[in-house]
């Protein structure tokens, strides 16, 4: 599937070209962002998958709705049941996306939605546990992680360069991320020892997480010691101070989903531009040949 991805996103660029002329088609708009979501899926592209999975959940969430938004009661091809089911399993699939991404801003305001939609209290298999220690910003424990990983498709066990996979990577990041909440300050070794890593490999974590902005904090080389840096706006923080950070949190990742929303629009467009392109490239080409 990983192999294939290129070459399937490729043909839904296309189809979302097409897509426009077919905008009564409630049934066609649901299989093309299906496709989209499971294409960003296999690319890795873990918060974007997310979102993707969670609006489908949304589409088919019950019976009546799934009639109002084009789901199997407007079509009648399957019954009352399967749009429920297609929407519970679309919202594992956003579940298990959102805690394979990677750690910042966008992934907590995703968190936070998942984990108060009711409908994930529900699913099967304990997925809510982990998403709930995820979103709380808890240590997550090997057995934990053993019963999560039954979970996964063969692309979310796929080797990553290092030679670790996805799955292990997330689970490094969140529980470093989490030890940030914890301690003020942690030395390479220890910081090695609580994440099951040697203590080079934790530096370098810490380091990049620090550099791409997803985690506050300095590093002392010299000392081999972690300085964190403590955000009032925490997940599971109270206090007067730290509800107002949360407020001037969720702001700018509005401001930000909408920016991405937007962006987002402009790279369909310019697809959509350089399809057009290539369509009309080929038929002139086939029309000189003959």
């Amino acid at each position: 599937a990983c192999d294939q991805s290129p070459k399937a996103e490729s043909f839904v660029n296309r189809a979302a070209y097409l897509l426009n002329s077919h905008k009564e088609d409630p049934e066609l708009q649901y299989r093309y962002k299906s496709c989209y979501a499971r294409i960003l899926d296999a690319k890795c592209k873990f918060l974007e998958a997310a979102l993707r999975y969670y609006e489908i959940s949304n589409l088919r969430r019950t019976p009546g709705q799934a009639g109002a938004t084009g789901g199997e009661g407007a079509s009648g091809s399957a019954p009352a049941s399967a749009g429920q089911d297609e929407a519970e399993a679309m919202l594992l699939n956003a579940i298990i996306c959102i805690i394979l991404a990677r750690p910042g801003p966008q992934r907590s305001r995703v968190l936070a939605t998942l984990h108060k939609d009711e409908r994930c209290i529900k699913l099967a298999g304990g997925v809510y546990t982990i998403l709930q220690k995820v979103y709380m910003e808890r240590i997550l424990q090997p057995s934990e992680v053993q019963a999560f990983a039954t979970l996964l498709k063969p692309h979310h066990r796929a080797p990553l360069e290092d030679g670790t996979t996805v799955l292990e990577q997330a689970v490094i990041e969140h529980n470093l991320q989490s030890a940030s909440r914890l301690y003020k300050n942690i030395s390479f070794d220890e910081l090695g020892r609580m994440l099951g890593i040697d203590p080079l490999r934790a530096e370098k974590t810490a380091a990049s997480m620090i550099g791409e902005g997803r985690m506050e904090g300095t590093i002392d080389q010299v000392d081999r010691f972690i300085y964190f840096s403590h955000l009032k706006s925490g997940g599971g923080g109270g206090g007067g101070d730290a509800k107002a950070g949360e407020a001037k949190a969720q702001d700018r990742l509005a401001s930000a989903d909408g920016d991405v929303a937007a962006w987002d629009e402009q790279i369909r467009n310019l697809c959509q531009g350089v399809n057009a392109i290539l369509d009309t490239i080929n038929a002139r080409s086939e029309a000189a040949a003959t």
